[in-house]
């Protein structure tokens, strides 16, 4: 079954000013419509929410398959260790985007030709001259990606033997160490070198995705060996994804239910409001220092015997209760002008002292379940 992540896309709508989904099948809006309906996809690009950056390419090791792909420029088949790269594209792009554009309605149609961010003509080069650059003059990039593919496989490399050589124009070939250093075999240390090249390749293409979109993208864990080493101490000061992975965390000890695609509904008119409060604003603030915390303090925080207490006397019902109780109180025979004074006073120092309303709760409580019909 074809699908979309509803609760990825949820999560990046809420934490981000603005979303920009990166699409090569045109298919991905139609699924999303699903969840919003089409006039709900359109508020989210009204409003500035989302944004559309489809059309991309990505970049495939094709040294040891172009010989069979009859390339017209270079057909030579590569030894192994030995790479080249080529821009891979789904076939008849543009022609199915088009179709797909076709089955919307003229108001998302319309929203998406303002929101669509339009590839530039030097795009590709751009692309490829950043990862050729690597190659050719930072070898360091290389080497930290080896190193973090053969961590993944149980093997500490101490000692790596890199050396990267152009044979032709745009086919590099690895001299390595990998096979009669750490035993792995020589189908292995290939792959192992052309994970390492394309996740060079890879971050790249994303710099190049931010300056078209204007727009910081996530980083994730795998992204950073290749980060540093490319950027040294200035890698952290990109953003990362990890507010995403922060989230997931919380709504798992927090026990609450993500959203399915073709099971839930999504309000994205109340989804924008959600995300301009302040009760999200605080939350945010409060998401992005969590990994301090552990599982016991984030499930006291949202889940505990406090939490409930506070979201309890705070929410709508908890306050129509406190007015049905002193109000009733007030008229008890005998006791009408002392007990009815009393609750009222105590209710004000519980809500004002007490339990002052929990911004993280309110939102993981009340407004995030409220945004899915």
């Amino acid at each position: 079954m074809v699908s979309v992540d509803l609760g990825t896309f949820v999560t990046r709508i809420l934490l981000s000013d603005t979303y920009v989904l990166e699409s090569v099948q045109p298919q991905d809006l139609i699924l999303l419509t699903d969840a919003f309906d089409q006039s709900g996809i359109a508020t989210l690009f009204q409003a500035g929410a989302l944004k559309l950056f489809y059309g991309g390419f990505t970049i495939g090791q094709t040294g040891q398959v172009r010989a069979d792909m009859n390339f017209h420029d270079n057909n030579k088949r590569l030894p192994l260790c030995s790479y080249s790269f080529s821009d891979i594209r789904p076939a008849d792009q543009e022609n199915r985007y088009v179709t797909a554009y076709k089955i919307l309605n003229k108001n998302l149609q319309d929203a998406i030709a303002v929101n669509r961010i339009i590839i530039p003509h030097d795009f590709k080069a751009d692309v490829f001259g950043g990862f050729y650059g690597d190659i050719r003059g930072n070898s360091s990039v290389l080497e930290a990606a080896v190193r973090h593919d053969l961590k993944t496989r149980g093997i500490k490399p101490k000692e790596l033997k890199l050396s990267i050589e152009e044979t032709d124009p745009e086919d590099f070939r690895v001299e390595n160490d990998l096979v009669y250093t750490y035993g792995v075999a020589e189908q292995m240390a290939h792959r192992v070198i052309e994970r390492a090249i394309l996740a060079a390749a890879d971050v790249n293409m994303r710099f190049v995705q931010m300056k078209t979109c204007d727009a910081v993208s996530g980083i994730t864990e795998k992204d950073l060996p290749v980060l540093q080493a490319k950027l040294g101490a200035a890698a952290s000061l990109l953003q990362t994804s990890e507010d995403e992975r922060r989230l997931v965390r919380v709504q798992k000890l927090a026990g609450l239910q993500e959203p399915v695609f073709g099971q839930s509904k999504v309000d994205a008119e109340k989804l924008l409001k959600i995300r301009e409060s302040d009760d999200c604003r605080a939350f945010r603030d409060w998401l992005a220092n969590t990994d301090s915390l552990s599982a016991k303090e984030v499930k006291d925080r949202v889940r505990g015997l406090n939490a409930r207490i506070r979201h309890t006397i705070n929410s709508t019902p908890g306050k129509t209760v406190r007015l049905l109780i002193s109000v009733g109180l007030s008229y008890l025979p005998h006791t009408a002008g002392i007990v009815g004074v009393g609750a009222s006073v105590v209710d004000s120092f519980i809500v004002e002292r007490l339990a002052p309303r929990d911004a993280v709760v309110a939102f993981l409580s009340d407004l995030y379940p409220s945004v899915f019909k």
